[in-house]
């Protein structure tokens, strides 16, 4: 399973406006894609240096990488 879906359907904000597409569309206008748990990826870094690689995660493995540190 992927974790990102190009056809998930989603809706935001552009110019005042309320925009209904694909995440394909949510990518070319700047914004993050729908990750399957239907929350936005995040780019995580991989070390905590300034020009570290940047992972692609679920914000559900986010959220539990986050209350496990804490």
């Amino acid at each position: 399973m992927e974790a990102i879906e190009p056809k998930t359907v989603s809706s935001w904000k552009e110019k005042g406006q309320i925009v209904t597409g694909v995440n394909v569309e949510r990518m070319v206008s700047g914004r993050a894609p729908i990750g399957v748990d239907c929350r936005p990826i995040i780019l995580y870094p991989m070390t905590q240096e300034q020009d570290s690689p940047l992972a692609e995660v679920l914000y559900s493995f986010y959220q539990i990488k986050v209350l496990l540190l804490i």
